[in-house]
């Protein structure tokens, strides 16, 4: 055969290898939506204190779906795929979006154990008065909080308030219970994770902020992360002792799901898509079925089943 024929051969015998492999390559990685195709990946864009409960439900999933392939969105353009969305209220899910709560979450007041903040507010229960009073600037519904500019201070203008600014931050959410916008919190705006408002307030001795439960205990020991205090809240006596920090993550999640009261924000959360996908919709239906199964090893509360219903 003559050389240069070869060659030619050869030539196309590559070329045609590469093609297959790239065509290879580019089915691993397609995100389509209405694909059928074992290999696709579904991003599941949740927060952060969201997160380790869904990657229990894609652990838990695979089990009895093995080709299925779910993953946490953790990089910008993960999210920005996305197709499921958890939502931190009922009020953040768009039109034309199919929902399933799965859970409840609540929101609660802290400080460093042992810090000005601390001593500053031991001896405080804090109503729905004095809770706008500290956390919010500008005149409430009873003319009684002023902010830090106003010729009327109020008991809690020495100290400062942290809040988160991003869209997934619980703030806005405990903002919103109290009738008030984001904008009128007091204090510093964290940038980041909630995670952070943490150590922010271990930073600042006057400091105090608020948190989804999940971020104030930790998940392993079931006891309220070492450093931190609850601000005491004017409640009935039995869920004031649990509040007092010496009570287990349980035995908080149980007593919230049993007792009504107007100074703990308690908001639905649920997971929403927007696609009509069989593959989708099959680990929706799962999540509604088993969610409920492993929502207090994560901080969460659990819904009553016809809440949870679509």
């Amino acid at each position: 055969m003559n050389i240069k024929l070869s060659t030619a051969i050869l030539s196309l015998v590559l070329s045609a290898a590469g093609l297959l492999s790239a065509s290879a390559d580019n089915n691993v990685s397609l995100h389509d939506n209405n694909s059928t195709n074992p290999q696709a990946i579904y991003y599941i864009d949740a927060p952060r204190f969201v997160r380790p409960l869904v990657e229990k439900w894609i652990t838990e999933y695979q089990k009895v779906q093995p080709a299925a392939h779910f993953a946490v969105a953790k990089s910008a353009a993960n999210r920005d795929a996305s197709i499921l969305h958890v939502q931190l209220s009922d009020n953040t899910a768009g039109n034309g979006q199919k929902t399933v709560y799965f859970a409840q979450y609540a929101i609660l007041p802290v400080t460093t154990k042992g810090s000005d903040a601390d001593k500053a507010l031991s001896r405080n229960e804090l109503n729905v008065k004095k809770l706008k009073q500290l956390f919010f600037s500008g005149d409430d519904s009873n003319g009684d909080n002023t902010d830090a500019g106003s010729k009327k201070a109020t008991p809690f203008n020495s100290l400062v308030v942290y809040t988160g600014s991003g869209t997934q931050s619980v703030s806005r959410l405990f903002a919103a219970y109290y009738g008030q916008d984001a904008s009128t919190f007091r204090g510093k705006r964290i940038i980041g994770d909630d995670q952070f408002l943490n150590t922010a307030i271990a930073k600042g001795p006057k400091g105090v902020t608020i948190n989804a439960v999940s971020n104030l205990y930790d998940l392993s020991t079931r006891q309220l992360k070492s450093g931190l205090t609850l601000l005491s809240l004017d409640v009935d006596k039995s869920l004031q002792t649990i509040l007092s920090g010496n009570a287990s993550l349980d035995e908080l999640l149980s007593s919230l799901e049993t007792t009504t009261t107007k100074n703990i924000p308690i908001e639905r959360i649920g997971l929403t898509s927007t696609d009509d996908n069989d593959a989708v919709d099959s680990f929706v239906d799962w999540v509604a079925a088993n969610s409920q199964t492993y929502n207090h090893q994560y901080g969460l509360l659990n819904l009553n089943k016809s809440i949870a219903k679509r």
